[in-house]
């Protein structure tokens, strides 16, 4: 899967598929949907952040407390696709942590 970020200046890959559970706003999560399409926030495994971005689809946004299985592509995709499995759990955050996910496949 290829997107373009929205100021066209940028191609993105799909590195990873991966289901994702947003937190409840009650539960620390965000206090709104994302907006549609694209989603930037930091990816935590082991303590480590990274960049990345959830290729939602054009008219797609995740809402608080719901589950979806995405593509996520990482701005810094050698940094993070080694150390990557299938069932490696992970969290997103933005000031705080969002969402917790796991690790469905990985793309060449």
């Amino acid at each position: 899967m290829e997107f373009f970020i929205p100021a066209g200046e940028m191609i993105m890959r799909a590195n990873i598929k991966a289901k994702i559970e947003f937190f409840e706003t009650k539960d620390g999560g965000r206090e709104g949907s994302t907006r549609k399409g694209s989603f930037g926030c930091i990816f935590v495994m082991d303590e480590v952040n990274n960049d990345c971005v959830l290729m939602l689809g054009d008219d797609v946004s995740v809402s608080p407390g719901q589950t979806v299985i995405v593509s996520v592509a990482f701005l810094a995709p050698d940094l993070v696709v080694p150390r990557l499995e299938p069932g490696k759990k992970f969290f997103l955050r933005e000031l705080r942590s969002i969402a917790e996910g796991e690790v469905l496949e990985i793309f060449g």
